[in-house]
């Protein structure tokens, strides 16, 4: 059995930035991004000051390849660096998907085969060392997947009008005349 506690410390302050790029060539569309940023600290008012300093970035990534008018592969993944925490560390994360979608009844369906974290990736882990403890924690979530799902749309589809705009612009109601 394990017992977490948790103190508030004094202050954080974090600064960073978020890039995300789109990029389509024909049967190609590329999403993908990534944030950086410092993260800092001030927990001089719990016991053995635990402030820390550092600096945290991740990566994604979406790629969809067009084979046919009606058949895509599509492929995803999440990166994030291990950091430093408040007396300890946190350990890297990592996520993949992959999928093959192919249309069915024309538009009306879509039979979907995809494979949740391929390679056995995803934990989630962080270790604490002080001079009172030295603690390790790993966890594996047990995604690791194989999904097939089938899906059929029945009756019309919904058709969205745009809003109708007025000829004329109505003048702001103000007070009455004499």
């Amino acid at each position: 059995m394990a017992v977490s506690t948790f103190d508030n410390v004094a202050s954080t302050l974090t600064a960073g930035t978020d890039l995300t790029v789109n990029f389509h060539h024909g049967p190609l569309t590329l999403f993908g991004g990534g944030s950086a940023y410092h993260y800092r600290s001030d927990a001089a008012n719990l016991a053995g000051d635990l402030s820390t300093r550092t600096f945290i970035w991740s990566v994604r990534m979406n790629g969809t390849w067009k084979l046919s008018p009606v058949t895509n592969l599509q492929g995803s993944g999440n990166y994030r660096a291990a950091s430093l925490t408040e007396g300890g560390t946190q350990g890297a994360s990592v996520f993949m998907n992959f999928a093959m979608r192919r249309k069915l009844w024309g538009d009306k369906g879509s039979l979907t085969l995809r494979v949740a974290d391929p390679f056995n990736l995803l934990t989630y882990g962080y270790r604490t060392l002080d001079a009172r403890v030295d603690e390790q924690s790993e966890r594996h979530f047990g995604v690791r997947g194989l999904f097939i799902t089938v899906s059929r749309n029945f009756g019309q589809q919904l058709k969205l009008r745009p809003r109708q705009q007025d000829a004329e612009p109505q003048a702001a109601p103000g007070p009455p005349g004499p």
